[in-house]
Formats: C-alpha cells, structure tokens, sequence
C-alpha cells in the first residue's frame, strides 16, 4: 500500500467506497476484518496505476540512462565536445598555414569571392568530408572565421609556443 499512499492521484471516482480511499489518505484501522477489503483493492484498476507508477520511478531513479537530466547532461556534453573537435581542426589548420608560411586572409573573404583567403578555404575543403563540420562551417554562430578570433587564435598559438620554447 506504500505505492498508493505516495504515488495516487488522490481523487476518488463516483463510485469508489471510502475502504479504498483509506489505503491512500487516512490509512486503514481495522487489521481483523482486513482480508477482503485489501483483496478488493489490490485487484483494483487505481491499485494498479500506483503500483506502475511506483514501479517507474524505481526503474528511473535506479536507471540514469533513462533520465532525462542525464539525457540532457549527455547531449551538451557530446555538442561541447563537438565544438573542441571543431576548435582542435580550426587550430590544428591555422598551424598548418604558419608551418608553410601562408597567409590566413584574403582581401576579400565574403561569400562571392573567388578567393576567400587560405584559412576559409582549406576548412571548406576539408569539410567536404565531414559532414558535422560542413554543417558547423555554415552556421552562424561558426564565426570563428572572423578576424578577431584569427587574430587571437595566433596569439594563442604563439604564446603557446613561446612557453614551449622556455621549457628546453
């Protein structure tokens, strides 16, 4: 009775006797005369609808697969870890560019261009491939493209191979 006093509705339907509304709200007193009412309700249809809620929630707070938290937990995890992925490509092509010693900018990097600089070009390229980065490529928050986070991707990478260079 444990599963109908914590997970019932709480609402009695035209009909119901108050002997079955007693496992749930006030609680049953009169333990000689117990058989045939504690046989009527766990046949009942609501005893029924209790026990499976019961049963459910033991399953999913056992089971962090089916949460939805830890679905939710999952699903940013694998978008941030998409986006390290990304910014690994776009760093790894950047120092790519420098070893060869490329420039990463065109004069003109809009979408009409027939030139739209080494960098925009070579991860369009490579992107053919992939079909997550293509689609990553084209969207609007994929603006790491810009000036501005060149400009600071190779501080970074420069900074970083200073600190190299200090270690031997």
């Amino acid at each position: 009775m444990f599963a109908c006093r914590h997970f019932s509705t709480g609402t009695r339907r035209a009909g119901e006797t108050a002997g079955k509304g007693a496992f749930i709200e006030s609680g049953f007193c009169k333990w000689k005369d117990s058989s045939t009412p504690l046989k009527q309700y766990d046949g009942s249809e609501k005893h029924w609808h209790c026990m499976s809620a019961w049963t459910e929630f033991k399953t999913n707070s056992t089971d962090t697969s089916r949460s939805i938290a830890n679905a939710i937990t999952e699903s940013r995890s694998q978008e941030v870890q998409e986006n390290i992925d990304r910014m690994k490509y776009f760093f790894r092509t950047i120092c790519f560019l420098g070893r060869q010693g490329l420039a990463l900018r065109s004069h003109n990097e809009s979408e009409i261009s027939t030139n739209r600089g080494n960098l925009v070009e070579l991860m369009e390229e490579v992107s053919k491939g992939n079909e997550k980065l293509k689609t990553k490529l084209q969207r609007r928050y994929a603006h790491h493209c810009s000036h501005q986070y060149q400009n600071d991707a190779v501080t970074v990478i420069g900074d970083a191979l200073r600190q190299d260079n200090r270690r031997f």
